[in-house]
């Protein structure tokens, strides 16, 4: 690089406070340490807003605290919100109670520098990789998430393919500024925002992703999301919810002005939960 490119590691809280300080010490004992924590609380009520502030304190050149008076807007809303105020070149997703693993930032930011050597500062590019998944311990569940799930990387050229399917986790995420501007702000509650911010970088720009695990993917009882088991169950769900997505994809199409084939993504969707249940 011709200069230290700082980085916005992007935090939403919200009643954190069992792993959250495990998490702040994996990012602090990354191999670059060129980064800045930028982190907005969503109205914790236990002790996650003391843990931010003492880490403040002894870190101030490291830490930013976001004070916007809004509380529970959910991790999609605090994301937005933190993309909003970021001003960094590049920015990273975050979560509270996740383990960076110490090369996370080094290669996530390498991948998307060489990128944009490739495709130009001006394309929107976003880098996602794999996770190791987990138990609240840190005792290893699987090696590989997307294996687990059976998800194909190659859907990710395809903004249409990820309208009908969310293969994305935000944890993993990594954008440049071209991709920050196309993501922000999340204009719909239909998409979290690791599958809204996906969806609008593959649309105008590069969806690059790292076929090894950068950071420990914890699952708990208290979890938003986690990982789950494929079988037929999941398939039946998945064919039952058809007419609803169908109905908010219209929805999408009419309010967001978003240009896609409807058909493709439903057929996408049943083709591809079809394929991921039943082919090896």
């Amino acid at each position: 690089m011709s200069k230290i490119e700082i980085i916005e590691i992007l935090l939403p809280t919200f009643n954190g406070s069992s792993y959250l300080e495990v998490q702040l010490e994996s990012i602090f004992e990354q191999t670059n340490q060129d980064w800045k924590l930028l982190i907005r609380d969503d109205g914790s009520t236990d002790e996650t807003v003391s843990i931010i502030e003492k880490w403040q304190f002894n870190y101030p050149e490291k830490i930013n605290i976001i004070l916007d008076g809004q509380n529970r807007l959910g991790a999609s809303g605090s994301f937005s919100k933190l993309m909003e105020y970021s001003s960094a070149s590049y920015v990273m997703l975050c979560d509270q109670d996740d383990f960076w693993l110490p090369l996370k930032v080094e290669k996530s930011l390498n991948r998307l520098l060489k990128a944009e050597t490739e495709f130009g500062k001006q394309t929107p590019i976003m880098i996602c990789s794999d996770l190791e998944v987990v138990d609240e311990h840190l005792n290893p569940i699987s090696r590989s998430f997307w294996k687990d799930r059976k998800d194909d990387p190659s859907i990710l050229d395809d903004f249409e393919k990820l309208i009908a399917h969310s293969v994305v986790t935000g944890n993993t995420i990594m954008l440049n500024r071209a991709g920050i501007n196309v993501s922000a702000p999340i204009k719909t509650n239909f998409f979290l925002h690791d599958q809204w911010i996906s969806i609008n970088v593959a649309r105008y720009g590069k969806v690059i992703f790292i076929n090894e695990p950068l950071l420990k993917y914890r699952q708990h009882t208290s979890n938003v999301l986690g990982s789950f088991k494929l079988n037929k169950r999941y398939l039946i769900k998945k064919v039952k919810s058809i007419p609803y997505y169908i109905r908010s994809w219209n929805k999408l199409k009419k309010e967001l002005e978003m240009d896609f084939s409807l058909r493709k993504v439903v057929f996408f969707k049943l083709n591809y939960n079809w394929n991921k249940i039943f082919n090896d």
